[in-house]
């Protein structure tokens, strides 16, 4: 569709800016997100890499755990 053909089917005259108009700004708030219901993808790269860090240290301490042999028992 051209740009005529567009203002043909707008009811009034859209030639004028209209008078007493005003920009209206809306803040965009995005919900909090639970841990286990969000999908993978919209976590960002730094919560990628803090929950890669935590798994890293799980697995160093039960490797840690399992060579001592849990002398604390």
């Amino acid at each position: 569709m051209t740009e005529e053909e567009l203002l043909e089917q707008l009811p009034g005259d859209v030639s004028q800016p209209l008078e007493g108009t005003e920009e209206v700004f809306a803040e965009v708030v995005e919900p909090d997100r639970l841990f286990l219901t969000t999908p993978f993808e919209k976590y960002t790269v730094s919560e990628g890499l803090l929950l890669m860090i935590l798994l890293l240290a799980v697995v160093m301490i039960c490797v840690k755990m399992v060579k001592g042999g849990f002398f604390w028992l």
